[in-house]
This record gives structure tokens, sequence and C-alpha cells, in this order.
């Protein structure tokens, strides 16, 4: 079984990841919530890859990347970063960390991570039917439409209407 380490401290998010990446067959997914708890759990648990946010409380992603590469135990774990951040500079500089990847959260969608933790956990497939066996070719699972866009922070807002009383005989109105 493959051990996903989780590091993501949007609990939107963290649930939205955790469900998708708990359906795939053989994947073991263990959650940490920020830098300090990303590192601990990294040592502790041995995954064999993380996805690891960048803006976190207590030690941020760049941080926690740069540890985890010095620490003897983690610094052959593939790292894949998932963030809001997605400047040249930024990508730059988690790749010359030592992430095998860089994902910007609101240009990938879930389909598009299940993708890029299977292309770096060497001799595992994701699947999403049963009756598949570990050889058989990587298939993006079925979603929901509203499920595979990207995922971003910002919400939608009705417009406002006028909720006035009708005027009443008499009254002059504006």
């Amino acid at each position: 079984m493959a051990k996903i380490l989780l590091v993501e401290d949007d609990q939107f998010l963290r649930k939205v990841y955790l469900f998708k990446l708990s359906k795939q067959p053989g994947w073991e997914i263990v959650v940490a919530v920020d830098g300090i708890e990303a590192v601990d759990k990294a040592v502790s648990e041995r995954p064999d890859l993380i996805i690891l946010d960048l803006i976190l409380p207590g030690q941020d992603g760049f941080a926690v990347l740069k540890v985890l590469k010095e620490k003897e135990e983690t610094k052959n774990v593939p790292v894949i970063i998932t963030s809001a951040l997605g400047q040249g500079d930024d990508v730059k500089q988690g790749m010359e960390l030592g992430a095998v990847d860089y994902l910007v959260k609101s240009n990938t969608s879930l389909d598009g991570i299940i993708d890029k933790v299977s292309q770096h956990l060497p001799g595992v497939v994701a699947t999403t039917d049963a009756t598949q066996t570990p050889d058989a070719t990587l298939a993006p699972p079925a979603v929901p439409e509203s499920s595979a866009a990207p995922l971003t922070h910002e919400a939608t807002v009705p417009p406002v209407t006028s909720t006035a009383p009708p005027s009443v005989e008499g009254e002059q109105t504006a």
C-alpha cells in the first residue's frame, strides 16, 4: 500500500483532497495541517509521496521542503507542491528545493492531482474500477463535471434585489 502525506491547512480543500485520494485503491492518506506537523509526520510515517501546500501556519511549505530534503529519512521522498502561488519565482524556488512537481491549485483539477501522484509513485497505478488489475493503464476517474473543475477559494454571490415594500397610497415615491 502506498502511503501519501497530504499537507493542507485549508479545511475545505483538505476534505476534498482526502475524499478523492482515499478512493484510490492501495493509497493510504495521512494528513498534516501545518508545517511543523508535516515534518514530524514525514519522519514518523515514512510516506511514499508528499503533497505539500506552500502557505501553511507554523512553517511555510518552502521551509518544510528544505527540511525534508535535508533529513536522511525523507530526502528521497517525492514532494508535489500544490499552491495558490503560481508566480515563476515561486515555481522555480519549489523545484530548486527538490519538488518533483508544482501544481497551481486554480489550474489543476482533482483528476490532475491524481494523475501527478500516480506519475510520481513508482509502481503504483490509480484505478477507479475494482475489476482493473494493478497493471491496467492509468485512466482518470470519472467525476461529476463540478468536481473536475480547478479548485479555488472564490465564492459566487447572487445579485441583491430590492425588497422594498410597495408604496402605500398617498406616499410619494422617489
